[in-house]
């Protein structure tokens, strides 16, 4: 159940992504329904990887362009395959190009500016689902970290569930190709396919 929850908490973090025009890491901190888990993530344009040491060690690995990710649990050396294609309609997936624009035409309003962790950011609000508006989304995005798309995602239904995805310490700079790969030595098994 957790792997689902930091798989719904990443997705949700694309809201905003993708493409991104460079490559960035820092740390990482997510919450679904009150199970927390830390640790750094990195960005490659189109590839995501985050990795998480408490209180699992256990990384995911996304790849926006085909819709694939994986779940890698380091101990038992498996990799969980997932096709997050049936998302792609649900949740918007930006450009950098007009990362505003897009969020707009997807029904996200600015609802103002605020500071996190120093750097100013517009503040949007939409529903992922327009046609069923129950689940409310926030999103932090830097003025001055183009690159990065969202420092702050909050998620709340109306029962204010929901999750929250933080970023902190953003350094620029390119990531080695191979942090996106599957290794060589992990077992590949079908995770929540389609």
């Amino acid at each position: 159940m957790r792997f689902i929850l930091l798989f719904g908490a990443l997705l949700l973090f694309v809201v905003s992504t993708r493409p991104v025009q460079a490559d960035w890491e820092g740390s990482i901190t997510t919450d679904a329904s009150g199970s927390q888990m830390s640790g750094q993530i990195h960005m490659k344009k189109d590839l995501i990887r985050a990795d998480f040491k408490t209180p699992t060690a256990l990384s995911v690995i996304m790849n926006l362009t085909t819709a694939k990710a994986w779940v890698l649990l380091h101990m038992p050396h498996l990799a969980l395959a997932n096709d997050f294609s049936r998302y792609k309609n649900q949740v918007p997936m930006c450009s950098a190009a007009d990362v505003d624009g897009c969020l707009k035409q997807h029904g996200f309003t600015q609802k103002g500016k605020e500071t996190y962790e120093g750097h100013l950011c517009i503040v949007y609000e939409g529903h992922l689902d327009r046609k069923n508006p129950k689940t409310l989304t926030k999103l932090w995005r830097p003025t001055d970290l183009k690159e990065v798309p969202s420092l702050k995602t909050l998620v709340r239904t109306v029962d204010n569930k929901g999750s929250s995805t933080y970023i902190r310490d953003v350094k620029v700079g390119a990531q080695d190709a191979k942090l996106f790969a599957v290794p060589a030595d992990y077992r590949e098994i079908q995770g929540m396919g389609k």
